[in-house]
């Protein structure tokens, strides 16, 4: 669990640094990480939620029309198996100003 979650907290520096392309890449490594690891249970679950997510706010910094930001915003208050919620919903908001 330490391990995912340092993963985790380095996504979120860089997301917060507006460093959108190697967070993109830190969130594929990280997905592809837990995917490997099978000893999260349903952990994996709630981290592999984040990581979608995550990675679609990245992509959508670039190109997101207002239409899809709306979109994601929902998908994102939607989702309940997911870790550090209120975090990327902020996040977002905020990159979205």
């Amino acid at each position: 669990m330490i391990e995912v979650n340092a993963r985790i907290e380095v996504i979120k520096i860089l997301f917060e640094q507006k460093e959108y392309e190697l967070c993109i890449n830190k969130v594929q490594s990280a997905m592809n990480w837990i995917k490997r690891n099978k000893e999260l249970g349903y952990h994996r679950e709630y981290y592999i939620n984040f990581l979608k997510l995550t990675l679609r706010v990245c992509t959508s910094a670039f190109s997101g029309t207002k239409e899809e930001n709306k979109d994601l915003i929902k998908m994102i208050k939607t989702e309940a198996r997911m870790v550090e919620k209120s975090w990327l919903l902020d996040q977002f908001t905020k990159a979205m100003n």
